[in-house]
């Protein structure tokens, strides 16, 4: 099974898009450099999945960081 949806769902890897739970994907491991953005994180089933998808997720990771420090800096 495959996710559809958009952005990073939390219940799917972002790079395949097998489902959380299933043979492929059955725990999902949370990008850490994004990883304070909680639920904006992307997340992948595997370390292959991670680096092949980092090319693309790089700048998304990158201002997801840069809003959080932003964010925290107003506190």
């Amino acid at each position: 099974p495959r996710c559809s949806t958009q952005g990073y769902p939390s219940d799917c890897c972002a790079q395949c898009g097998a489902l959380r739970g299933s043979e492929r994907a059955p725990k999902l491991r949370v990008c850490t450099r994004c990883k304070p953005a909680g639920e904006r994180a992307a997340r992948y089933c595997s370390t292959h999945c991670s680096h092949a998808h980092w090319p693309l997720h790089k700048p998304v990771c990158k201002a997801l960081r840069a809003e959080l420090a932003g964010g925290e800096a107003d506190m």
